[in-house]
Protein backbone atom coordinates (compact mmCIF):
# COMPACT_ATOMS: atom_id res chain seq x y z
CA UNK A 1 0.00 0.00 0.00
CA UNK A 2 2.93 2.23 0.76
CA UNK A 3 3.94 2.32 -3.36
CA UNK A 4 -0.31 3.31 -4.00
CA UNK A 5 0.08 6.08 -1.08
CA UNK A 6 2.99 7.39 -2.19
CA UNK A 7 1.99 7.55 -6.17
CA UNK A 8 -0.83 9.82 -5.32
CA UNK A 9 1.60 11.73 -3.17
CA UNK A 10 3.58 12.53 -5.76
CA UNK A 11 0.77 12.94 -8.74
CA UNK A 12 -1.26 15.38 -6.15
CA UNK A 13 1.72 17.02 -5.24
CA UNK A 14 2.61 18.29 -9.07
CA UNK A 15 -0.56 19.32 -9.28
CA UNK A 16 -0.31 22.03 -6.69
CA UNK A 17 3.32 22.33 -7.30
CA UNK A 18 3.38 24.78 -9.82
CA UNK A 19 1.27 27.83 -8.81
CA UNK A 20 4.30 29.58 -7.27
CA UNK A 21 6.20 28.91 -9.89
CA UNK A 22 4.03 30.64 -12.50
CA UNK A 23 5.81 34.01 -12.05
CA UNK A 24 9.20 32.66 -12.65
CA UNK A 25 8.28 30.48 -15.56
CA UNK A 26 6.72 33.44 -17.41
CA UNK A 27 9.58 35.53 -17.23
CA UNK A 28 11.97 32.80 -18.40
CA UNK A 29 10.59 31.97 -21.54
CA UNK A 30 8.84 35.34 -21.77
CA UNK A 31 5.58 34.20 -23.01
CA UNK A 32 2.59 35.98 -20.99
CA UNK A 33 0.22 34.91 -23.79
CA UNK A 34 0.40 31.49 -22.12
CA UNK A 35 0.78 32.45 -19.06
CA UNK A 36 -3.25 30.40 -18.89
CA UNK A 37 -1.95 26.78 -20.02
CA UNK A 38 0.64 25.86 -17.72
CA UNK A 39 -1.77 24.87 -14.80
CA UNK A 40 -5.08 23.64 -16.72
CA UNK A 41 -3.17 21.83 -19.08
CA UNK A 42 -2.36 18.86 -16.66
CA UNK A 43 -5.67 18.83 -15.17
CA UNK A 44 -7.73 19.03 -18.51
CA UNK A 45 -5.62 16.34 -19.62
CA UNK A 46 -5.63 14.23 -16.62
CA UNK A 47 -9.53 14.53 -16.42
CA UNK A 48 -10.30 13.88 -20.00
CA UNK A 49 -8.27 10.44 -20.12
CA UNK A 50 -9.20 8.80 -16.39
CA UNK A 51 -12.25 7.32 -18.46
CA UNK A 52 -10.15 5.74 -21.07
CA UNK A 53 -7.79 4.70 -18.72
CA UNK A 54 -10.68 2.86 -16.89
CA UNK A 55 -11.47 0.65 -19.92
CA UNK A 56 -7.51 0.41 -20.77
CA UNK A 57 -7.67 -1.41 -17.24
CA UNK A 58 -10.64 -3.65 -17.98
CA UNK A 59 -8.55 -5.03 -21.24
CA UNK A 60 -5.51 -5.12 -20.04
CA UNK A 61 -2.99 -6.52 -16.83
CA UNK A 62 -3.35 -4.04 -14.10
CA UNK A 63 0.46 -3.95 -13.05
CA UNK A 64 2.29 -2.76 -16.55
CA UNK A 65 -0.64 -0.29 -17.58
CA UNK A 66 -0.32 1.44 -13.30
CA UNK A 67 3.85 1.44 -14.46
CA UNK A 68 3.28 2.82 -17.74
CA UNK A 69 1.22 5.39 -16.71
CA UNK A 70 4.12 6.18 -14.18
CA UNK A 71 6.47 6.16 -17.00
CA UNK A 72 4.79 8.62 -18.73
CA UNK A 73 4.61 10.99 -15.87
CA UNK A 74 7.94 10.75 -15.20
CA UNK A 75 8.77 11.03 -19.02
CA UNK A 76 6.17 14.73 -18.53
CA UNK A 77 8.23 15.77 -15.63
CA UNK A 78 11.78 15.27 -17.63
CA UNK A 79 10.18 17.51 -20.71
CA UNK A 80 9.07 20.41 -18.25
CA UNK A 81 12.24 20.35 -16.06
CA UNK A 82 14.31 20.32 -19.70
CA UNK A 83 11.73 22.69 -21.74
CA UNK A 84 13.15 25.47 -23.06
CA UNK A 85 9.97 27.18 -24.44
CA UNK A 86 6.87 27.92 -23.25
CA UNK A 87 5.26 25.42 -25.65
CA UNK A 88 7.73 22.43 -24.38
CA UNK A 89 6.67 23.20 -20.77
CA UNK A 90 2.68 22.48 -22.09
CA UNK A 91 3.56 19.15 -23.94
CA UNK A 92 5.48 18.24 -20.61
CA UNK A 93 2.65 19.10 -18.54
CA UNK A 94 -0.06 17.52 -20.91
CA UNK A 95 2.39 14.21 -20.79
CA UNK A 96 2.20 14.49 -16.91
CA UNK A 97 -1.30 14.54 -16.63
CA UNK A 98 -1.71 11.59 -19.06
CA UNK A 99 0.31 9.95 -16.86
CA UNK A 100 -1.47 11.31 -13.58
CA UNK A 101 -5.04 10.02 -14.99
CA UNK A 102 -3.72 6.06 -15.26
CA UNK A 103 -2.03 6.54 -11.94
CA UNK A 104 -4.88 7.90 -10.13
CA UNK A 105 -7.10 5.13 -12.03
CA UNK A 106 -4.94 2.41 -11.07
CA UNK A 107 -4.43 3.54 -7.70
CA UNK A 108 -8.15 3.00 -7.12
CA UNK A 109 -8.47 -0.52 -8.68
CA UNK A 110 -5.23 -2.22 -6.89
CA UNK A 111 -6.92 -0.87 -3.72
CA UNK A 112 -10.27 -2.42 -4.19
CA UNK A 113 -8.67 -5.58 -6.10
CA UNK A 114 -6.31 -6.59 -3.39
CA UNK A 115 -7.32 -4.90 0.02
CA UNK A 116 -10.13 -7.22 1.86
CA UNK A 117 -13.48 -5.24 1.75
CA UNK A 118 -13.55 -4.72 5.85
CA UNK A 119 -10.00 -3.03 5.78
CA UNK A 120 -10.90 -1.06 2.70
CA UNK A 121 -12.49 2.27 4.47
CA UNK A 122 -9.68 2.83 6.09
CA UNK A 123 -7.42 2.02 3.62
CA UNK A 124 -9.06 4.54 1.37
CA UNK A 125 -8.57 7.21 3.80
CA UNK A 126 -5.53 7.11 4.10
CA UNK A 127 -4.90 7.39 0.15
CA UNK A 128 -7.55 10.32 0.40
CA UNK A 129 -5.50 11.90 3.66
CA UNK A 130 -2.01 11.50 0.67
CA UNK A 131 -4.12 13.38 -1.43
CA UNK A 132 -4.70 16.24 0.77
CA UNK A 133 -1.34 16.40 2.28
CA UNK A 134 0.05 16.51 -0.78
CA UNK A 135 -2.55 19.58 -2.02
CA UNK A 136 -1.51 21.25 1.30
CA UNK A 137 2.32 20.93 0.65
CA UNK A 138 2.43 21.34 -3.19
CA UNK A 139 2.24 25.14 -3.06
CA UNK A 140 5.22 25.05 -0.31
CA UNK A 141 7.91 23.45 -2.12
CA UNK A 142 6.84 24.92 -5.50
CA UNK A 143 7.29 29.04 -3.09
CA UNK A 144 10.49 26.72 -1.81
CA UNK A 145 12.29 25.09 -5.29
CA UNK A 146 11.31 28.53 -6.91
CA UNK A 147 13.60 30.47 -4.55
CA UNK A 148 16.58 27.95 -5.19
CA UNK A 149 19.58 28.67 -7.23
CA UNK A 150 18.02 25.88 -9.64
CA UNK A 151 14.30 27.74 -10.08
CA UNK A 152 11.81 25.87 -12.60
CA UNK A 153 14.19 23.00 -12.87
CA UNK A 154 13.31 21.85 -9.48
CA UNK A 155 9.96 22.22 -9.67
CA UNK A 156 10.04 18.72 -11.85
CA UNK A 157 13.00 17.43 -11.88
CA UNK A 158 12.34 16.37 -7.98
CA UNK A 159 10.01 14.29 -8.95
CA UNK A 160 12.48 12.05 -10.94
CA UNK A 161 14.15 11.05 -7.18
CA UNK A 162 10.86 10.56 -6.05
CA UNK A 163 9.75 8.08 -8.64
CA UNK A 164 13.06 6.60 -8.17
CA UNK A 165 11.91 5.47 -4.47
CA UNK A 166 8.37 4.66 -5.81
CA UNK A 167 10.22 1.79 -8.30
CA UNK A 168 11.66 0.19 -4.71
CA UNK A 169 8.05 -0.36 -3.45
CA UNK A 170 6.18 -1.63 -6.71
CA UNK A 171 2.19 -1.87 -5.95
CA UNK A 172 1.33 -5.63 -5.64
CA UNK A 173 0.11 -7.31 -8.72
CA UNK A 174 -3.55 -8.07 -8.19
CA UNK A 175 -5.32 -11.25 -9.72
CA UNK A 176 -6.58 -11.16 -13.09
CA UNK A 177 -9.64 -12.31 -12.37
CA UNK A 178 -12.73 -10.43 -13.49
CA UNK A 179 -15.31 -9.60 -11.18
CA UNK A 180 -18.56 -10.58 -12.21
CA UNK A 181 -20.96 -8.27 -13.63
Amino acid sequence: MLSLYMSIFLVTLDRTILGPAIPVITNQFKSINDIGWYGPTYMLVACGFILLYGRVYTFFPTKPVFLSGIVLFEAGSAACGAANSSLALIIGRAMQGLGSSGIFTGAILIMTRTVPLHRRPMLQGLLEACFGLASVIGPLLGGIFTGSPCDMEMVFLHQLTDWRLHYLRRPPCPTSRREPR
